[in-house]
């Protein structure tokens, strides 16, 4: 299962509201409508994604973790 979004580290740039790649190109913006109070905090979890996934699948090739946690991180990963 390969992750077929952008690839790499993702940055939340508060300055401007967005999440961008690794080389500044924009993944998602904040839509000029404050729908949220919460749009920083929500971002920086949004930004944090890849690392997340890379932890997941580093978790899964783990051993000795028990069939029912294996199970659960592949569902999450063929999910991502």
């Amino acid at each position: 299962m390969e992750f077929k979004g952008t690839k790499g580290k993702w940055i939340l740039n508060e300055k401007y509201q967005t999440i961008e790649d690794s080389e500044g190109y924009g993944i998602a913006q904040q839509n000029g409508i404050k729908n949220s109070e919460k749009w920083l905090e929500d971002s920086l979890l949004i930004s944090k994604a890849p690392e997340m996934l890379g932890m997941l699948k580093y978790l899964n090739n783990k051993g000795g973790l028990g069939h029912e946690i294996h199970e659960r991180l592949y569902k999450l990963i063929k999910q991502a």
